[in-house]
């Protein structure tokens, strides 16, 4: 991804306004606080005062939950630098 980075950024600058709310959706395993240490991540990653707004939505059997946080983002950096620094968080699956 690295290569690719200046193109990530050109498009995200086409296609969103900054600043401003960004959504990001995120699935993982509904176990050992998943949702808390997800956006406890995005708050510090962005260097926020307090938690964005979130929501949680578990799965049918209930062994995954899918996380929709939008935090006001200043730039398109900062949706690269959450992306990367979730990838970190113990039971993420899947990153959209």
């Amino acid at each position: 991804m690295v290569e690719k980075k200046p193109e990530l950024l050109e498009l995200l600058r086409a296609q969103h306004s900054f600043p401003g709310p960004y959504t990001f959706k995120f699935i993982g395993k509904a176990a050992d606080g998943f949702p808390t240490r997800l956006v406890a991540c995005v708050r510090q990653t962005l260097g926020l005062a307090e938690d964005p707004p979130f929501t949680t939505r578990p799965s049918a059997n209930g062994g995954h939950v899918s996380v929709t946080i939008v935090p006001v983002v200043a730039a398109p950096e900062g949706v690269v630098a959450v992306y990367e620094k979730a990838r970190e968080v113990v039971g993420l699956l899947v990153s959209l």
